[in-house]
């Protein structure tokens, strides 16, 4: 079954350095965008999930935040 387009997300946000908090944000690209300060990259984690990032925080040298691993541990 199709789900309803809804026009606000609830996400976490997780800052380097800071406390995970909940927000509502728009259903937008400029949303996203305006919340990682920068163009988005998205990874799917699961049909519900995803982790919405700077895709060029890392060539930008920005504050790493969380890794993600694979299998093997290896990020």
């Amino acid at each position: 079954m199709k789900k309803a387009y809804d026009p606000f997300l609830r996400v976490l946000v997780k800052r380097p350095g800071l406390p995970l908090r909940a927000e509502v944000v728009e259903n937008t690209l400029r949303s996203m965008q305006e919340l990682v300060d920068g163009p988005i990259e998205c990874v799917t984690v699961t049909e519900d999930l995803a982790i919405v990032c700077n895709e060029e925080g890392k060539l930008d040298g920005l504050e790493l935040n969380r890794a993600l691993r694979d299998e093997d541990g290896d990020i």
